[in-house]
């Protein structure tokens, strides 16, 4: 049996003995995915703000992100060299 626990912020699923801490209700295991999933937007969010207050990282993570939507856009459109 798998229990989630989290670990200096970070889930953490490892493996059980005992019955007891096993998740039989699917309301806890709700709980755990909302757990990660908040865990992982605070995370992208802290990435996020990191990126956006050093100007060296903006840059770069700009063009790049220009990048890919011009090619998204060139994908939808159909344009072929």
């Amino acid at each position: 049996m798998f229990n989630l626990s989290v670990a200096h912020n970070i889930p953490v699923l490892f493996f059980v003995d005992n019955s007891t801490s096993v998740m039989s209700e699917s309301s806890s295991g709700l709980e755990a995915i909302g757990t990660v999933i908040t865990w992982l937007l605070g995370f992208v969010s802290d990435v996020v703000d990191t990126i956006a207050s050093t100007p060296m990282l903006l840059i770069p993570i700009g063009f790049v992100v220009m990048y890919g939507v011009v090619r998204l856009a060139k994908s939808f459109i159909g344009t072929r060299r």
